[in-house]
């Protein structure tokens, strides 16, 4: 089922005739009727302003798919009304990771995080001077082509609604992981530097990946 049918059936299955729909997102009756006749497509925020507006995923309404996660209208009412590019984000987010691997390594190496007990020291090398520093460095390097590769195929993630339960999401995540350094350093202190340097990959690119998204986040309005 293609967008404009998902966008007629929704409307439909709401009542709303597409002068209604039109009103609360603030287009005309015939950006609608284009729309659900396939002549033209929504913009990102339209596309959120629309699934907002029918209570399903930007995914499902792309799709017609069914997903165990829909919007909840209470919880976007009583939450700021935020939409960011995930796309956008997570890729500025990987380029300036990526430049911090050779730093991360060189930190550690130099003791910065703490008396080395594992010789890391043959990651310090020149890119692609040794087959050691060669493999992680591909591996990950492929490891975000591959994820962007497959955000960059998904329409949907060029229009994400900023929930409450994505911020929790990330902040729990970065202050576990900064829980368990923290029993790291006290229970096995001779672990720390090497958990501090593999940890830092997760906590830099959760810090990266949400100022980020205040940064570029843009608002909109819908009347229901």
């Amino acid at each position: 089922m293609d967008l404009g049918m998902n966008i007629k059936r929704l409307r439909e299955t709401k009542g709303y005739s597409q002068e209604m729909v039109a009103e609360k997102l603030g287009v005309s009756r015939q950006s609608v009727s284009k729309w659900e006749n396939n002549i033209s497509e929504p913009s990102t925020e339209n596309l959120l302003k629309l699934s907002v507006l029918f209570n399903v995923e930007v995914d499902y309404l792309i799709n017609g798919e069914e997903y165990n996660l829909e919007i909840n209208l209470q919880e976007i009412k009583t939450t700021e009304r935020y939409y960011y590019n995930e796309i956008r984000a997570k890729t500025i987010s990987y380029i300036i990771l990526l430049f911090y691997f050779p730093l991360n390594v060189y930190f550690y190496n130099s003791g910065i995080y703490g008396e080395v007990f594992i010789d890391l020291s043959f990651l310090g090398k020149m890119f692609f001077r040794d087959l050691l520093y060669d493999i992680p460095f591909i591996i990950i390097m492929a490891g975000m082509l591959l994820r962007f590769i497959k955000d960059r195929k998904d329409p949907s993630k060029k229009s994400v609604l900023i929930t409450r339960k994505d911020k929790i999401i990330n902040y729990l995540s970065f202050s576990i992981l900064s829980l368990i350094l923290l029993l790291v350093y006290f229970k096995a202190p001779e672990f720390s530097s090497i958990a501090l340097f593999i940890a830092m990959f997760g906590l830099v690119y959760i810090a990266l990946f949400e100022t980020i998204r205040e940064l570029t986040k843009k608002e909109f309005e819908i009347e229901r």
